[in-house]
């Protein structure tokens, strides 16, 4: 039987013109299907109640839920039946976050340093919760604005706001740990964005293990750990993703997007894409 990749969302699409990030108001009625996106993203509960299930697992959903998605982590939504779920959606680049346009490495350092230690998720309570909602309510406010003047900088300020306090509140029962006292090891997500912008080059594990100073089976583990596949699995998945992409939105033959984004020959990428996709290269762009 194929194995059918979760829908992927291949770039992070601007809303706005000259802008960093995006925010929305969804509405979800019965399931959003799995899926993964290279950007990262974050969420509030407005209304209603549900389950989200993150990397296969699985926790409820109800009004001032928060959840930090990072790159890559297949995630779905199922609203209770009869009831609509409503969220503040925000997305950003992840350019701002890792490479060389990244806007702060302490915001870095706070996603990224405590992703296997506390949870994506938490519910905000009380006062806490009316300070954030009034924080989307008035970033979602700024965002319908036609001249968004110094509209980055705003942004990112209540970005950092609201990660701040996420952060802040999912550490809690870590409470004798400092953020500020915890090493950096965020290796594994620069290497991720390595990939996200090489994926079409000749790459290996051991390569990659020996660019990025880790032993290849521990790099191995962190594949199968944070991204819940093993690296030749998550290469292959940006290269479809992206050849999914070419063969979308433009005329080139399938022959040379097969070699655009890295299978050094036409079968394998067919085998491969057939794989994930179910259909063939042709099948799949008419």
């Amino acid at each position: 039987m194929s194995k059918k990749l979760p829908y992927s969302f291949s770039c992070w699409e601007k809303l706005k013109d000259n802008f960093r990030f995006n925010i929305a108001i969804h509405k979800i009625n019965g399931c959003f299907e799995s899926h993964r996106h290279s950007y990262l993203e974050f969420y509030s509960v407005i209304e209603g109640t549900g389950i989200e299930i993150i990397n296969g697992v699985c926790h409820n959903i109800r009004p001032n839920s928060f959840t930090l998605l990072l790159p890559y982590q297949v995630h779905e939504f199922n609203s209770t039946p009869g009831v609509e779920l409503k969220i503040y959606d925000v997305s950003m680049e992840l350019d701002l976050l890792l490479g060389p346009n990244k806007i702060s490495s302490s915001l870095n350092k706070m996603i990224l340093n405590g992703e296997d230690k506390y949870p994506s998720y938490i519910e905000f309570k009380d006062l806490l919760a009316s300070k954030v909602h009034a924080i989307f309510e008035n970033m979602f406010e700024e965002f319908q604005l036609e001249d968004l003047i110094w509209g980055n900088l705003i942004f990112f300020s209540k970005v950092t706001e609201l990660l701040a306090l996420f952060d802040r509140e999912r550490r809690k029962s870590f409470y004798t740990e400092c953020c500020t006292n915890i090493k950096p090891k965020n290796n594994f997500w620069n290497l991720v964005y390595y990939l996200h912008n090489h994926y079409f080059e000749d790459i290996n594990l051991k390569s990659l293990s020996d660019m990025f100073y880790l032993n290849t089976s521990y790099l191995s583990c962190l594949f199968k750990k944070n991204l819940g596949k093993n690296f030749i699995d998550f290469l292959n998945e940006l290269r479809i993703m992206n050849a999914c992409s070419l063969l979308s939105t433009t005329e080139l033959p399938v022959t040379q997007i097969a070699y655009d984004v890295g299978f050094r020959s036409y079968s394998s990428f067919s085998r491969v894409f057939k794989l994930f996709k179910g259909i063939s290269p042709s099948e799949f762009r008419k």
